[in-house]
């Protein structure tokens, strides 16, 4: 079964060009729901558009949760100088075999050019 710690540990402090990763956090949830705006952004989610920014966060606290157990890693993308939220990237187990790594990546719509 795959560890993630050693991924976490090893990609928190990884940093490209002007952007980096850092551990996910509760907090990032304020941009997700920002991010949710944007019709394109939900086209391909998993998850109801939240309409209220409490329902985002509530997502966010439970990626959180889920990276803390160990059942996924979950790291957010930022503009380095700034700490501006780019997106977030999340390693987990595909639920149909567990050796296997699902990797999903939600951008905000500042950073990638798609039409509403």
């Amino acid at each position: 079964m795959i560890k993630f710690a050693p991924l976490t540990r090893a990609m928190e402090n990884v940093r490209a060009s002007d952007l980096a990763f850092r551990a996910a956090r509760p907090a990032d949830g304020w941009m997700l729901f920002d991010a949710t705006r944007h019709k394109s952004f939900n086209r391909y989610l998993s998850w109801s558009k939240p309409s209220e920014p409490y329902e985002a966060v509530a997502r966010m606290e439970a990626i959180v949760d889920a990276h803390n157990r160990g059942e996924m890693c979950a790291l957010t993308i930022t503009k380095g100088e700034t700490d501006q939220w780019v997106g977030l990237f999340r390693f987990l187990r595909y639920r149909h075999d567990p050796d296997i790594v699902e990797i999903s990546l939600w951008t905000h719509s500042d950073f990638y050019h798609a039409s509403n």
